[in-house]
């Protein structure tokens, strides 16, 4: 799941930066330029909306995760604390990313195929640009988070592992010798 989300994180930035230089160069220069804008614009919002679920849908199933897993081991839930910080730290940064691209889409959808000067095109740079920044910054908050929270999975699976009991050792006094036919000890009937 970490390798999927860094690498539609990774394709999500350089379709923003594409598409904004696209933007940037079809304003200048019509044509070619403004079609490759048209076509890129929608392809960078739709891998925003799927890296933002998917680090939304990572988040919440490995606090999940964690808060099963403290529960059965009997941990005091300190794992569980730390998970819920971390959800509560991206979330409102997933929800702002979608709805600035939400809004920049909007806008460019607008803007359309009209002049570069007009008031939707320069609105639409404007909040492009603050998109472009506000997703930069989210998507290093979000690939922090994720894997912090990989190290904490770990973590708490090695100290679940040191809390179980070591394995039985078998008693039997000659390890050749066939399996013995008497039920275990803690099956046996009681009188």
């Amino acid at each position: 799941m970490d390798r999927i989300f860094l690498g539609s994180a990774f394709l999500h930035a350089m379709l923003l930066l594409a598409a904004f230089g696209s933007g940037l160069f079809g304003g200048v220069a019509e044509g070619s330029w403004q079609g490759l804008h048209d076509r890129l614009g929608p392809a960078a919002t739709m891998t925003g909306v799927l890296v933002n679920t998917l680090v939304i849908a990572s988040i919440g199933s490995r606090e999940a995760w964690i808060r099963r897993v403290e529960r059965d081991a009997g941990l005091p839930g300190r794992f569980h604390s730390r998970a819920i910080r971390n959800r509560r730290r991206v979330a409102p940064l997933a929800v702002g990313s979608l709805g600035l691209l939400a809004m920049a889409s909007w806008l460019g959808f607008q803007t359309g195929s009209s002049s570069p000067g007009s008031p939707w095109s320069l609105a639409h740079l404007g909040l492009a640009s603050v998109a472009i920044g506000y997703q930069g910054a989210s998507l290093a908050v979000f690939t922090l988070a994720i894997l912090g929270q990989k190290a904490m999975t770990r973590a708490l699976t090695a100290e679940v592992d040191r809390l179980r009991p070591p394995p039985l050792i078998s008693t039997d006094p000659d390890p050749a010798a066939p399996p013995s036919v008497a039920p275990p000890a803690d099956r046996l009937p009681t009188v």
